[in-house]
């Protein structure tokens, strides 16, 4: 009798049993996203299972970990127990239990829950698969094996701007007030400049309101540019402007000056000018509309600013008709450094300085070697005073009074610091001899509220009998002007210096005493 097709036959079987046995696959879907920090949700499958389901375990682990992060576990609906290891993480495991019975009989695409995936780092991981458990409907094991998945992190090009804007009118009579909207394309962040052809200063917001004035038929071109990272654009649009009055606006103001210097303020005093249409003065802030005041009042103070700032006072006169002068008036001022009332700090910039103190030192802290650090030392080139008569350079051991000034020179690119620390004993206020000719003085105003102000020089020099042909201010690091007697006021600033000619000898008194 011959076997053969029988021991074949039971061969064949029993391969197909072991390759039914092991058909059953878990696997989970490849993902993607367009650029760090967003997320996406990738599904787990088991692909048949021949009686059922009734529970499983089961790990994933990113192999490149820098890619993403596993931010979430999603279970399916059939799981009544739940149960996953902490996240976020580089891996998970999770594990669900269908005690319910609802997964019964021959089974397939059976959904295993999924996770959620955040892109960190453009790139592509693999998502590696490992079966801890998978149990049929009686508890026995389902062989498996795993197909693993990617995930990739992508980054998004950057596009290049494309400028564009739109105007609620672009003609009409003036003052014309235009409302402008950026309307530009391409991907953000990207930077705005408004350039409204007309003299006034760029700015960079996305909705600007401009008023544009003249006398005469005008046209005027409105630019503007847009950046980012990929490149830069530029469009432009004419705005026409008229007027039926052939009247002029009202001249500037003069003599645009700040007459205070303090930590948190700064006010500003002008000359109206004597132009019979003359009504308001438009006032700017860096740029920015403050306030519109009317004419005779001569002064804004701009209020609630940080100490040690840089800020700038732009003007422009209006007539009783609504014309606005076109010419832009401006003067810049920097609020005081922070002072504490036990010291005082005085920066010292690149290039010479004239300095000097306005209160008389404490012991120990009188002397340039002891106002300047020993690495503040190294920064100063070279200290010179005037005796009246000659230059002279200062020693380390030579010390810093009220009402005497010096030249200090601090190396090129690099900023020093001198330290202020007041006497702490009563003392009368300071006085100096000037002698005939030049008197290099710095001067010693009084101690108020917390600091020490600008006086206006016949304020400072009211002590001298006499007269004093001129004053002038050198102009290192402060604006340079002269003064004669009986002309225009100006302030003297603490810490700074100035010179004095005088037509004989006479005394300096200054109003500073210790402030503690």
């Amino acid at each position: 009798m011959n076997y053969s097709w029988l021991l074949y036959s039971i061969f064949f079987l029993i391969l197909l049993a072991v390759a039914v046995t092991a058909a059953s696959t878990v696997s989970i879907e490849p993902g993607e996203v367009a650029a760090v920090g967003e997320s996406t949700t990738l599904g787990l499958v088991l692909n048949q299972t021949e009686n059922g389901l009734s529970g499983c375990n089961i790990s994933i682990a990113l192999d490149n970990p820098a890619v993403a992060t596993i931010t979430g576990v999603n279970f399916p609906a059939w799981a009544s127990v739940q149960d996953n290891s902490s996240l976020p993480e580089k891996s998970v495991w999770m594990n669900e239990m269908d005690l319910q019975e609802t997964l019964t009989g021959t089974l397939t695409n059976v959904d295993l829950g999924s996770i959620t995936l955040v892109g960190v780092l453009e790139g592509t991981t693999g998502i590696t698969l490992t079966v801890n458990a998978l149990d049929d409907s009686n508890g026995t094991a389902i062989p498996a094996t795993t197909l693993p998945g990617t995930f990739i992190v992508h980054s998004p090009a950057v596009i290049a701007p494309t400028a564009d804007f739109t105007v609620n009118i672009s003609s009409g009579t003036s003052p014309l007030t235009v409302q402008f909207a950026d309307n530009s394309s391409g991907t953000e962040p990207f930077s705005l400049e408004w350039n409204f052809g007309d003299g006034s200063p760029n700015e960079t917001s996305s909705a600007p309101v401009h008023t544009f004035v003249t006398d005469t038929q005008a046209t005027y071109t409105v630019t503007l540019t847009v950046n980012n990272s990929a490149g830069s654009s530029a469009t432009a649009e004419a705005i026409t402007v008229s007027t039926t009055e052939p009247t002029h606006p009202p001249d500037s103001i003069t003599n645009l000056h700040n007459t205070t210097y303090q930590e948190t303020l700064i006010t500003w005093n002008w000359t109206d000018p004597s132009s019979e249409t003359f009504d308001q003065v438009m006032i700017y802030l860096d740029g920015v509309f403050q306030a519109n005041v009317t004419k005779g009042s001569g002064t804004f103070t701009a209020a609630n600013l940080s100490p040690a700032t840089m800020h700038t006072l732009g003007t422009r006169t209006t007539g009783t008709t609504g014309l606005i002068n076109e010419t832009w008036v401006n003067h810049t001022a920097t609020t005081a450094p922070y002072q504490d009332p036990s010291s005082f700090t005085v920066t010292l910039e690149s290039g010479w300085n004239v300095v000097s103190t306005p209160i008389l030192l404490a012991p120990g802290h009188s002397q340039f070697s002891q106002i300047f650090s020993a690495g503040d030392q190294e920064k100063i080139v070279q200290a010179l005073g005037w005796d009246g008569s000659l230059w002279y350079a200062a020693q380390a051991n030579d010390e810093m009074t009220p009402l005497y000034a010096f030249y200090i020179n601090v190396k090129e690119g690099e900023v020093a610091h001198a330290t202020i620390v007041p006497s702490t004993s009563i003392s009368s206020p300071p006085a100096r001899a000037l002698v005939t000719g030049w008197n290099l003085i710095g001067p010693a105003p009084a101690y108020e509220d917390g600091g020490f102000s600008p006086k206006p020089v016949e304020d400072s020099l009211i002590t001298i009998e006499g007269d004093y042909r001129i004053v002038v201010s050198p102009g290192l690091h402060q604006p340079s002007w002269s003064y004669v007697r009986g002309g225009a006021s100006r302030d003297l600033l603490p810490y700074k210096g100035y010179w004095v000619f005088m037509d004989h000898p006479d005394t300096l008194a200054g109003f500073s005493t210790t402030p503690l």
